[in-house]
């Protein structure tokens, strides 16, 4: 098989310092074909695969999650100017630590079942992208020592956002809009027990729920010059939630 992953990064200038990379999914490409890939195109948000989620060793906890993947499915790592990562469990704060969840960070838990909330905030300067500037998530699992040794994981959920945007992140002002939005992790497809989605035009101050059909969202544009926020929170059939917040998810041109 012919199995090619592609990859992009961006830089503060020659030679500095990177800011973000992409990485997209081996895919087999044919020989004598052609190929077109776009990576870092909106909505970025956190992605799930089998390489996420949280890692169980012992009574370590480990959470990997692609915060800034862009909207082609392509993992992304960015630099941040601010982030806090917690694990609780119950109400009872386990650990918290000043990055992402993108940077491997294991938790000493106790070996009996238990529930577990993830949270995380990452702020990114607009110098280094003009959307997608903050993301805020959730998620609520369960956890118990495994009975061998060796790694396990637990998938986590997310919401995907199918906007379609602008290589420089931009959409027709006020225009309303219908784009899919997809769920991966334990409450995809007959694992969904409930999902909702919502919008804010004013910086997450004040939120709007828009009814999901048939997987899609309506919506309407922002203004020319501002932005819009998206919410998707999802719970599986198993009692695990998630929650995703996008800001400055587009901007309206």
């Amino acid at each position: 098989m012919n199995l090619w992953s592609l990859s992009a990064s961006q830089h503060l200038d020659v030679h500095g310092s990177e800011e973000i990379e992409y990485t997209a999914p081996e895919r087999e490409f044919r020989p004598g074909t052609s190929h077109r890939m776009t990576l870092g195109s909106a909505v970025h948000s956190p992605l799930m695969h089998e390489q996420s989620g949280v890692f169980r060793e012992g009574n370590r906890l480990t959470a990997f999650v692609p915060l800034f993947s862009d909207g082609r499915g392509n993992v992304g790592q960015s630099w941040y100017s601010s982030a806090k990562t917690t694990l609780h469990q119950g109400t009872t704060k386990i650990g918290e630590v000043g990055n992402t969840p993108e940077t491997w960070k294991s938790y000493a838990v106790g070996a009996d079942d238990a529930e577990y909330t993830l949270s995380t905030s990452a702020t990114r300067d607009r110098t280094v992208s003009a959307v997608g500037t903050r993301i805020n998530g959730s998620w609520t699992f369960r956890s118990a020592k495994p009975p061998t040794d060796g790694e396990t994981r637990t998938g986590l959920s997310t919401v995907r956002f199918g906007a379609q945007v602008d290589l420089d992140g931009t959409v027709a002002a006020d225009r309303t809009v219908t784009y899919p939005v997809t769920v991966q992790g334990p409450a995809a497809g007959a694992g969904l027990k409930s999902l909702a989605v919502s919008v804010s035009y004013d910086g997450g101050t004040t939120w709007q729920q828009t009814p999901v059909a048939k997987g899609k969202i309506t919506v309407k544009n922002p203004a020319q010059g501002q932005t819009v926020a998206l919410r998707g929170e999802v719970a599986d059939t198993r009692g695990g939630k998630a929650s995703v917040t996008v800001y400055d998810a587009y901007r309206g041109k």
